[in-house]
């Protein structure tokens, strides 16, 4: 592999999964915040233990999409994972947006599907890139899980302050 298809791949794959970490976890605070808002602004007027509850089976949900994605993967290869994970989540965060109900189900449908397709597209990738260099994949599947748990420490956050609002 060329130096600067490595450079790419160690400058792509982490930021790729940055932003999709970062997506995925403020779609949970927008789809949570959509729960619990009053009918007559546009919410679903859940209380917070059921939007908590919804929450929690969506991402339940998330190693049974992960499981299948690996499998499809075996199929398509990971590189085509990762896009076709990437071409459910998109139009699933787009839709997060809308004020109707069923589309804040369907974007949490696409999100969970796009996400689970992602997560072994994006390792798969990184271990087809790195072929036969065992410590420069090591070094980028640890990149790459330091992008995944820079987020969630900011989803905490978001989540308290929405409780204390309350």
């Amino acid at each position: 592999m060329s130096l600067r298809r490595t450079l790419a791949t160690f400058l792509l794959l982490p930021l790729i999964t940055f932003l999709e970490a970062g997506a995925w976890y403020g779609a949970h605070a927008v789809l949570f915040l959509f729960r619990i808002e009053d009918v007559e602004l546009g919410g679903l007027g859940m209380d917070s233990a059921d939007a908590i509850s919804a929450s929690a089976t969506a991402r339940l949900l998330v190693p049974v999409a992960i499981l299948l994605g690996g499998l499809l993967g075996a199929a398509i290869g990971s590189q085509g994972l990762l896009v076709l994970g990437l071409l459910l989540a998109a139009p699933g965060m787009a839709l997060i947006g809308m004020p109707a109900p069923w589309l804040g189900g369907l974007a949490a449908a696409l999100l969970v599907l796009g996400h689970g397709l992602m997560r072994p597209g994006l390792m798969g990738s990184a271990a087809a890139a790195l072929r036969g260099s065992e410590h420069l994949r090591t070094a980028l599947i640890a990149l790459i899980y330091t992008a995944i748990n820079l987020v969630p420490r900011h989803e905490r956050a978001a989540f308290k302050f929405v409780c204390l609002r309350e």
